[in-house]
Order: structure tokens, then C-alpha cells, then sequence
């Protein structure tokens, strides 16, 4: 396979891949993978066949895993680490410490390179999504301060949706308040919690919203304290007008007794 790619014979290579023939070993002497003996001589479908075959092996064993019965674990560590083998076989480094690009770099083929710069490209992205990844599996702490402590990628829908310290707005009145307190706002502290008037004791079974107690107790309520326009009696509204009428009518039988006990 190296003396293959050394002379860039690229259907030799497609037909030696197809019979199975192991494409990944190094040599003895100088510990060179047929890809570096391909990126050094400048071989450049060479290079393009390999790297192909070595990301379909890759593939292929993240396929295999997955038929398998894994736990938890095994399952995890498939997902994270299937691209390792295409990695390992294109960042490998001979005897001189050279990977494949470097020998290309250091000849100066650019076609090479741009193929052999795209596949460590893709290795850089599969580690920077590897880091995302452990970045949003990092535990961290509700910042409502609840004292809840989830994934960060889980953390926020949390905050948002089950925090009792998130902020929610009441139905009722539509002030925004902590979840946690909204059995004691509704209870003691909306202004459109329904309430009974204070003159229930004396029989207004009147109720109303909070924020229309006073006006109603003040103004409106049949049983609040009133006086009488005439006596200056402290009585009940509702017995205003028949008490005002009383004292009037007691106002003109005395002027009857007096006009007939005195005479003009």
C-alpha cells in the first residue's frame, strides 16, 4: 500500500482498499502511514482516497457500536469518541515527529495540503462541539437562587418554567411577583382579590374586589355608619330616610300641639 501511494498509482489504492487490505499501518523504518508516504510525494487523489477510506472507518465502527447492546457508559463514551480513529490516523506523526500536513506544508503542495488542512479542520470542529458539549453537561446552580442544581444546557428552562423564585405576573392584578408567593400575595396582598365588606358584622353580604373596598364602605355600603341630616343621629344608612322622615313628622305634630296649646 506505501509503495502504492509513494508512486500515486490512485486505482491501485481504490482496488487494494475494495480487497481489504490494511491501508492504516505504518512502516517499520520510518513509522510512515500510507497517507504521509502520500502527502510527501505529493500524490494528491492518494491523499483524498485515504482519507476518505479513513473516515468511513470511523463510520463504520460508530455503525457497528451502535447495533450493539451498550450501556449507559458505552453508549456515551461511541458517541463522544467514534471519530478517533480517522483522528489518530491523520494527526500521526512519524520517527521525524511530522504528521501528513506537515510533510505537505514543508513541500510546499498546496493542493495536499488544502485536503489535508480540511480533514484536521474537521477534527478541530468535532473537538470544539466535544467542548460545547461538556461546557452545557457542566452542573451548575439556579442564578434565581433556589438552591436547584441541574445540567447548564437544562438550567434555563428551570429558571423559566419551574423555579419557585422566577418571576410570574398575577392573573388577577397583573403585578409581577416570585412564584413561591403567590398564595400569599392572592390571600393578603392583590388589589383584585375578592373580599367581603366590612359591614358584613352588621349584614352586607356585599363582596368586591380589594382596590373597590374603600369606595363601596365609604360611599355605597347600605350598612355603613351614617348620621342624620336632621338629629345628627349616628344610624345605619339604609335606616336614613325612614328615620329622617320620622323626625320630621315628629317636627309636625309638636308644630300642631303648639299652634293649638298657643293660639295666635
Amino acid at each position: 500500500m506505501s509503495w502504492t501511494c509513494i508512486c500515486g498509482h490512485q486505482d491501485v489504492v481504490t482496488a487494494l482498499i475494495a480487497g481489504k487490505v490494511n491501508a492504516t499501518a505504518a512502516s517499520r523504518l520510518e513509522n510512515k502511514t500510507p497517507l504521509q508516504h502520500a502527502a510527501y510525494n505529493g500524490t494528491t487523489q492518494c491523499v483524498a482516497i485515504l482519507l476518505e477510506h479513513y473516515f468511513q472507518i470511523a463510520l463504520d465502527r460508530r455503525f457497528n457500536l451502535s447495533k450493539k447492546k451498550l450501556n449507559k457508559l458505552e453508549q456515551w463514551d461511541m458517541e463522544r469518541n467514534w471519530m478517533k480513529p480517522y483522528e489518530k490516523l491523520v494527526l500521526h506523526k512519524d520517527i521525524y515527529k511530522k504528521t501528513a500536513l506537515e510533510w505537505a506544508t514543508g513541500h510546499d503542495l498546496n493542493e495536499t495540503m488544502s485536503l489535508l488542512q480540511a480533514a484536521e479542520d474537521r477534527i478541530k470542529k468535532r473537538h470544539d462541539e466535544l467542548t460545547r458539549e461538556d461546557a452545557l453537561a457542566l452542573s451548575v446552580p439556579c442564578r434565581l437562587g433556589c438552591g436547584y442544581v441541574d445540567r447548564a444546557d437544562r438550567i434555563e428552562k428551570h429558571e423559566v418554567q419551574r423555579c419557585p423564585k422566577r418571576i410570574v405576573g398575577c392573573e388577577a392584578c397583573g403585578k409581577n411577583i416570585p412564584a413561591n408567593t403567590i398564595p400569599d400575595h392572592d390571600a393578603n396582598h392583590c388589589t383584585r382579590r375578592i373580599v367581603r365588606c366590612e359591614n358584613r358584622y352588621r349584614g352586607c353580604e356585599e363582596s368586591m374586589p380589594f382596590d373597590q373596598l374603600f369606595a363601596h364602605c365609604k360611599h355605597r355600603c347600605m350598612f355603613r355608619r351614617d348620621e342624620c341630616r336632621l338629629c345628627h343621629r349616628s344610624l345605619l344608612h339604609h335606616q336614613r330616610d325612614f328615620h329622617e322622615a320620622e323626625v320630621r313628622l315628629g317636627e309636625e305634630r309638636s308644630d300642631k300641639l303648639l299652634s293649638s296649646a298657643f293660639p295666635l
